[in-house]
């Protein structure tokens, strides 16, 4: 039997399973290839978002009042919170409130720096590759956003997320 015999004896239903197969494989990979290029032009954005905020933190007054140390920790719980399935948004609700000023907030963000957010394991929706607004963006929807911003300004924070 040749190779075009196989599909022409298939019924209709059977046919119509092969083309969606192969139609959402070709938009699988077209999806990839396009997270994969604007990850790659997101990451310079990125550097330079860092750089400007390193240099904007040199000359803040009033200074931060957490230390650098702390901001690490911070980083790190936030990273955690986001990491995998789902984002446990409490936890970075309780990092947010410990942000008093906006040197904070650049300490903290220079503390997160760039970090890959896994989707989690078998998730087809490729790995979050960013920044700590980047990365808020990517993991809370608008009203936890909202919430966040709230918490923020309400200790004199100017940045939002």
């Amino acid at each position: 039997m040749a190779k075009g015999e196989l599909f022409k004896e298939l019924p209709t239903w059977a046919k119509g399973v092969v083309a969606l197969i192969v139609v959402g494989g070709a938009g699988v990979i077209i999806y990839t290839i396009y997270k994969k290029v604007s990850n790659i032009t997101g990451n310079k954005d990125d550097r330079q978002q860092l750089n400007a905020e390193k240099d904007e933190l040199k000359n803040m007054k009033p200074p931060p009042t957490i230390s650098k140390g702390q901001a690490e920790a911070m980083a790190n719980a936030i990273f955690v919170a986001f990491d995998g399935y789902a984002s446990d948004e409490s936890s970075v609700y309780t990092q947010f409130e410990k942000v008093k000023n906006n040197a904070d907030w650049l300490m903290l963000s220079q503390a997160y720096g760039t970090r890959e957010i896994s989707s989690g394991k078998f998730n087809p929706e490729p790995n979050y590759t960013g920044t700590l607004i980047g990365a808020c963006n990517s993991e809370l929807d608008a009203s936890e956003r909202a919430k966040a911003n709230a918490i923020l300004r309400k200790n004199g924070v100017t940045y939002t997320i």
